[in-house]
């Protein structure tokens, strides 16, 4: 494409899952006591890589976690967490603008009007484009949520994540009045 001609190495880092070897990472989730989670612990875990900044609040620019080990198969998280762009659902991917000034922003469209958009492009950042500035518009297939988030951490961390992340249980719904 146009993209990809004009700008490889962007195109490229938007579209590869990074340098992480799947063998390394088998070999740090085969080396996990899955039993020796603690909660505590993974939400210290949690924080430290800022994972609340885009999962919890009104302005949350990933999807809500509460419930997720319970929606998702250990593995499928793990695998989510490792390769974030891997799978990722539409409205959570990213787009590629180019201004007519041959700036790029990158990020997820937050707002979309007849005057331009309105790009997410960090958890406390957007860019107001006009659409009259907007030379080209690419999706991509790419999620905000950086790789790399387990890079680190040992076997006992890991645990302590994952235990973290069954804690967040879904609010219960009020029972319907008779």
């Amino acid at each position: 494409t146009w993209f990809t001609k004009q700008h490889p190495d962007l195109a490229r880092a938007l579209h590869e899952e990074g340098d992480d070897d799947p063998a390394v990472w088998n070999k740090l989730l085969a080396a996990v006591d899955w039993s020796k989670g603690d909660a505590l612990r993974g939400e210290a875990i949690f924080r430290q890589r800022a994972c609340q900044t885009c999962h919890t609040g009104s302005r949350a620019l990933g999807p809500d976690l509460t419930g997720v080990a319970t929606r998702f198969s250990r593995d499928d998280l793990m695998t989510a967490i490792i390769y974030p762009s891997r799978d990722v659902a539409p409205a959570y991917r990213m787009n590629v603008i180019e201004t007519r000034n041959g700036q790029l922003v990158t990020g997820i469209v937050a707002f979309e009007s007849a005057d331009g958009l309105i790009v997410q492009t960090g958890a406390t950042t957007t860019v107001r484009i006009a659409n009259d500035d907007i030379a080209s518009r690419l999706p991509s297939n790419r999620s905000l949520m950086p790789n790399g988030l387990l890079k680190d951490l040992k076997p006992e961390d890991v645990a302590d994540l994952y235990r973290y992340l069954q804690t967040l249980k879904p609010a219960l719904k009020d029972k319907p009045k008779k």
